[in-house]
């Protein structure tokens, strides 16, 4: 079987996230959902995605 592709998705809101999430989820993809910048850079070293769905103008660093 093969591995499901890992998506980090970056949005500090939260309903659009959940919502991405859901439909990627329904696709086969893992997702990994943060809600600001600093929380992706950690994020990004820990989940390795192969993907990352990036909001513009995040709270903190962008």
């Amino acid at each position: 079987m093969k591995a499901k592709l890992k998506i980090l998705i970056v949005d500090d809101d939260v309903n659009i996230a959940e919502l991405i999430s859901l439909y990627l989820t329904k696709e086969c993809f893992d997702t990994c959902i943060v809600h600001d910048g600093e929380e992706a850079i950690r994020q990004f070293t820990n989940y390795k995605p192969d993907l990352v769905l990036l909001d513009l103008m995040l709270p903190g660093i962008d």
